[in-house]
This record gives structure tokens, sequence and C-alpha cells, in this order.
């Protein structure tokens, strides 16, 4: 709990046009600590999951996110089957690669 009102003392001033969280654990943090702000939220998912029909999945994955980011066909499809998710905010980014060789020398850090 204290979490999620740290995180609303910095949402509310900052007005936080959206939260990004790409772990399990965060979902909730950011879910619970973005109520009643009009900040967006809007999930990051990368693998498939089974999701079971409890109160807390339901939440988690269906009540919570204005939207839900995976990189994978497969990922928004697995999610997609679940009738409270909502497939309409799922959107594909694929995690990309240059396929292309490069001469340029990678810079330092």
């Amino acid at each position: 709990m204290r979490t999620v009102l740290a995180l609303r003392r910095f949402i509310k001033p900052n007005d936080v046009d959206v939260i990004l969280p790409t772990r399990s654990r965060d979902y909730w943090l950011s879910g619970f600590a973005r109520v009643g702000t009009r900040t967006k939220y809007v999930m990051r998912m990368g693998i498939t999951r089974e999701l079971r029909n409890t109160i807390k999945e339901r939440l988690r994955y269906g009540v919570f996110p204005d939207g839900i980011v995976v990189n994978a066909e497969a990922v928004k499809q697995s999610l997609a089957r679940y009738p409270w998710v909502k497939a309409d905010r799922i959107r594909v980014i694929y995690n990309g690669v240059d396929s292309e060789p490069s001469n340029e020398p990678m810079p330092a850090l």
C-alpha cells in the first residue's frame, strides 16, 4: 500500500500521461495507483501465460488496463481468448533487431 500511495503522490502533481508497467507486480501497483486520475494505464507483456478466471485476473487484465502492448501475435492471441480481456485494446509491437550488418563502430559508453 505504501508503494501505491507513493506512486499516486508522484502521478497527480506531475500530470503523468501514461504508466507502462512490465512486470506482474507492477501491473497491480500501477493499476491501483492510477485509479481516480487521468493517467492512462498500458500494460506491456512479452510472454504468453495462462490466466485463471478469478476476480484478481479479471481486474489485472480486464479492468485496469486501457491498453495492452505485446511483442508477438501469439501473445495477443493467447490473451484475446479470455472473454474478460478487451481484445480490441491489444496492440502488437515487435521487438526489433537490425538485420543489416553495419561497418560503423559501436559508440563508447
